[in-house]
């Protein structure tokens, strides 16, 4: 596998050696993550059937031909039972 090398100033090597060890990964790894992801040009696994999925129990519904109630966002609605 090939390996590449870069430099970055100190505050962001601190940083991301923080983020891998809160994970658990070596540096390394972690950075290997981070690139993978950048450059993924593919769905993550599982990804489609989980979105396309999650409509499953509610089907989507065609929305009426005639548009919805016009509403005043200038008044405030009185509240019922309220005297003026």
């Amino acid at each position: 596998m090939p390996q590449l090398y870069f430099s970055v100033e100190r505050p962001l090597a601190d940083e991301l050696a923080r983020r891998a060890a809160a994970e658990n990964l070596p540096l390394s790894q972690y950075l290997a993550r981070l690139v993978r992801q950048q450059v993924q040009s593919e769905w993550p696994e599982g990804y489609l059937s989980a979105v396309i999925g999650c409509c499953a129990d509610a089907p989507l519904q065609e929305p009426p031909d005639e548009p919805p109630e016009e509403v005043d966002l200038q008044t405030p609605p009185q509240a019922s039972g309220a005297r003026g």
